[in-house]
């Protein structure tokens, strides 16, 4: 919220930030010699009968923001205010509050900051190894812990074009219809975006990846109580699965991280050892071995997102 004159603050009817407003509330009352005088030109107009002057009076008033029902109070009575108050022209929550009574402003003044909450932004981040899977236009889900067991359908609004540089996530700006108000600025919120279905992929369960300085490896089950550490490369991870580009085939059996144990401390570290080097079979009992297929890659993960701009203006 701006002033289209200077002037200085007589009363402000707004007390704090997150002060609800509705439209036609008055937000502050302005005492401006610039707003006595056009009112005077109106009333000049409106003694000469003079039907040019008093259109061009009227709209110097409208153009200065100035309530419409004001100009008709003042034709009415033909009498001069002395402070002029402003009204909000949306409900809405007040973001930012800049000023106090007795405060001199002018044009290009922010006084304050009033969002609509019916509908709502929310800023999310995705890993870099999700960022081309984002499109705008994509729906997402959030759900609130403040309302548990309520869920809302948006979509990705905008995608920032830069990557953080220490956190390596990008960016992304939703949007999600609030009607009753319920979601606030600077809430937090989990978000989930709903990436379209692709062709079936190779995937195995997240714990099932052994990461080492060698690279990325899985361990197979050959039966028998035969292993062997096989090298795998990574595409997309979602919330409990990786995809594996290559080093596995479909119906290939590998080894969860919580079922692979080893007999000893030693031969634990021996065999991680081994497992780290060149690829080779490990004999060993009593391992669990799990199914490896295929699977749509579709999901993607949730996160925990800072909800703190609103749209338009946003939470």
């Amino acid at each position: 919220v701006h002033p289209r004159v200077a002037g200085w603050i007589e009363d402000l009817h707004v007390k704090a930030a997150g002060d609800p407003v509705r439209a036609g509330e008055p937000l502050y009352a302005l005492y401006s010699p610039d707003l006595v005088s056009a009112q005077e030109e109106l009333l000049l107009a409106l003694r000469a009968d003079n039907r040019a002057l008093e259109r061009a009076a009227r709209d110097r008033l409208a153009a200065l923001k100035v309530p419409a029902s004001l100009v008709k109070a003042i034709e009415k009575d033909r009498a001069v205010r002395q402070t002029v108050t402003f009204t909000a022209e949306h409900d809405g929550i007040v973001d930012e509050l800049g000023i106090r009574e007795g405060f001199y402003v002018e044009p290009g003044t922010t006084l304050m900051a009033i969002g609509a909450l019916d509908s709502i932004w929310v800023e999310a981040e995705v890993l870099e190894r999700q960022a081309a899977q984002v499109r705008v236009g994509m729906p997402v889900r959030m759900t609130a812990d403040y309302y548990p067991g309520r869920e809302w359908h948006g979509r990705v609004d905008f995608i920032y074009p830069s990557l953080d540089p220490v956190t390596r996530t990008l960016r992304l700006r939703l949007r999600f219809a609030n009607p009753d108000s319920a979601l606030r600025p600077n809430m937090f919120t989990h978000v989930s975006l709903e990436a379209p279905a692709g062709e079936a992929v190779v995937a195995v369960p997240a714990e099932a990846v052994i990461r080492t300085g060698a690279g990325d490896r899985v361990v197979l089950a050959l039966g028998e109580g035969r292993f062997r550490a096989v090298p795998v490369e990574l595409g997309a991870h979602g919330e409990e699965f990786v995809e594996v580009r290559a080093g596995l085939a479909a119906g290939d059996r590998v080894v969860t991280s919580a079922q692979f144990l080893l007999d000893s401390e030693s031969s634990r570290r021996a065999g991680l050892e081994r497992l780290s080097a060149t690829p080779g079979e490990i004999d060993a009992t009593d391992h669990g071995e799990r199914d490896h297929g295929g699977m749509d890659h579709g999901a993607m993960d949730h996160g925990e997102m800072d909800h703190s701009r609103h749209g338009e203006g946003a939470p």
